[in-house]
């Protein structure tokens, strides 16, 4: 059975020392979804929620940022499945992966946390990995690096410049994900980078 996307979960922390952190590109990313379709966000709950409405698709698309610190961010992917009826398949969750070089986007369909402790609660909580999730890299870090700071840190002078090409292309994966289906947005997006 084919599940059409109902909902996106970015995953990150919350409070402006954090806001262009490494551990906040799945964030940024879906703050620069919502710029471009004019979403505001609005809280509610453990999660800060705005509706799009993409042109032509006659279906209402959420999309949620938790309110939590990133090791907690299960609360969040609850409380959106569980208050708006949203089926594990119908959630695509955007992450930041220090496994993939700065700038490479990976679609999967399904897939475990690795060592991402933010993907290890939203699997606690939804207690299954059959969901989507999109994963952006953030990597490598230096072979000295401490990773729970590293990935605190803002980007280096060079990735900031190449910072809104990368949002830019990471919104557009996620809008043909929602158009026309996860497997095309792979398609699309996994073998060009």
């Amino acid at each position: 059975m084919s599940h059409s996307l109902r909902a996106l979960m970015a995953l990150g922390n919350p409070g402006g020392q954090y806001l262009r952190s490494r551990h906040n590109l799945g964030f940024l990313v879906l703050d620069r979804l919502a710029e471009r379709e004019r979403v505001s966000f609005q809280r509610e709950g453990p999660v800060e929620l705005g509706r799009w409405r993409p042109s032509g698709l006659g279906a209402e698309i959420l999309l949620a940022k938790p309110l939590t610190y990133m090791n907690r961010s299960g609360t969040g992917a609850h409380h959106l499945c569980r208050m708006h009826e949203v089926a594990l398949p119908e959630l695509l969750v955007v992450v930041d992966d220090l496994d993939l070089p700065f700038g490479k986007l990976r679609l999967r369909a399904r897939g475990g946390a690795g060592t991402h402790n933010g993907m290890r609660s939203v699997l606690s909580a939804l207690g299954d990995e059959g969901f989507p999730r999109l994963r952006l890299g953030v990597g490598p870090a230096p072979p000295e690096a401490d990773l729970s700071k590293w990935v605190l840190e803002d980007f280096s002078i060079e990735q900031q410049q190449a910072l809104p090409a990368v949002l830019d292309r990471a919104a557009e994966c996620l809008v043909v994900a929602v158009r026309s289906g996860v497997r095309i947005a792979m398609n699309d997006y996994n073998a060009a980078g």
